[in-house]
């Protein structure tokens, strides 16, 4: 758990740290110092990260140390926590992969982002790839729907979160709203 948290907070640190002028993947020009606060190697997971996914680049590091904190704690075959279930593991990244993607391809589609600031656009290399093949044969209403679903089903899956929970809660918090008022 240690290591992945360690790994999530070097991410994190790169990702927050990004200058466009670092020397990366997809910038090599001349530059006296790197301005990447996790040095050379930091400058280029974070070039390839936002180049690859835009502004969801930052799920990387929450799902590390998910993965971290879900091998330490939530996903144990057997009552004695002797044994990672695997399958829970491999379901929770199937999720967050689910998410990764349709977040990539409704930021590319929906979101305008000032120029030089990330390489590609919001959503990367997969959001663009992703977003403009569904929007081509589904048109823009179509696939910003199909996204939306798999979005939400990449979270639940993800996070194990249940909706039913979640309308439950906002109408508790509701009525008491209203009881209150």
């Amino acid at each position: 758990m240690l290591v992945l948290i360690a790994l999530a907070l070097f991410f994190l640190a790169a990702l927050v740290t990004y200058n466009p002028l670092d020397p990366g993947w997809s910038y090599t020009g001349p530059r006296n110092g790197i301005d990447n606060a996790a040095g050379v190697v930091g400058a280029w997971i974070a070039d390839v990260l936002f180049s690859l996914f835009g502004y969801l680049a930052y799920l990387l590091p929450v799902m590390i140390a998910y993965s971290g904190f879900l091998v330490m704690r939530g996903v144990r075959k057997d009552a004695d926590g002797d044994e990672i279930d695997y399958r829970v593991l491999g379901l929770r990244w199937l999720g967050f992969f689910v998410t990764l993607a349709s977040g990539c391809a409704l930021t590319s589609l929906h979101f305008v982002i000032p120029p030089d600031t990330l390489p590609i656009d919001g959503g990367g290399i997969l959001g663009q790839w992703l977003g403009d093949g569904l929007a081509g044969v589904l048109g823009l209403l179509g696939s910003t729907l199909i996204l939306l679903a798999a979005l939400l089903a990449g979270i639940t899956l993800f996070s194990g979160l249940s909706w039913f929970r979640v309308i439950d809660l906002v109408g508790a918090f509701g009525y008491t709203v209203y009881a209150w008022a």
